[in-house]
């Protein structure tokens, strides 16, 4: 306890001071959230990708009826 002023002892270590962490902590914690960012970057490209796909497909679905509608079943 604090001698002065009889309350809180002063050697407590108190929520909002942050924590030091060392050189290999910090590099440790880069990498790991460099690795999450990668992962997140790939799933995206993924989902965006496939979104494309399907969207693709669906304009040539779309383009197939229509030629098909102005010509009849003669051309395919």
């Amino acid at each position: 306890m604090c001698f002065i002023c009889h309350s809180i002892p002063t050697l407590t270590l108190n929520k909002s001071q942050p924590k030091f962490l060392s050189k290999e902590e910090r590099a440790k914690l880069a990498i790991a959230k460099r690795a999450q960012e990668i992962l997140e970057e790939t799933e995206r490209r993924e989902t965006t990708r496939r979104d494309r796909d399907a969207l693709e497909r669906e304009a040539d679905d779309l383009a197939q009826r229509e030629r098909n509608n102005k010509y009849g079943s003669r051309c395919q």
